[in-house]
């Protein structure tokens, strides 16, 4: 794997879909990054990559208490 920073900018949501997925960032947790994952390393890069994009979503206003 690389360190190559991967910048998303193309991507359009309904705010709609944005609370959803937000909700489900926050509902998510480490028992589903582990079940989903092939080890440790990959669940933790899973949970860093998950709270991004929940602070991406807060920086426009959609966070979910």
């Amino acid at each position: 794997m690389s360190d190559q920073v991967v910048t998303v900018e193309s991507l359009q949501l309904s705010e709609e879909e944005a609370w959803a997925f937000a909700e489900m960032l926050k509902r998510i947790g480490w028992q589903e990054w582990r079940a989903l994952s092939v080890g440790r390393d990959q669940a933790d890069l899973m949970r860093a990559a998950c709270f991004k994009v929940q602070r991406a979503f807060a920086d426009v206003g959609i966070a979910p208490r």
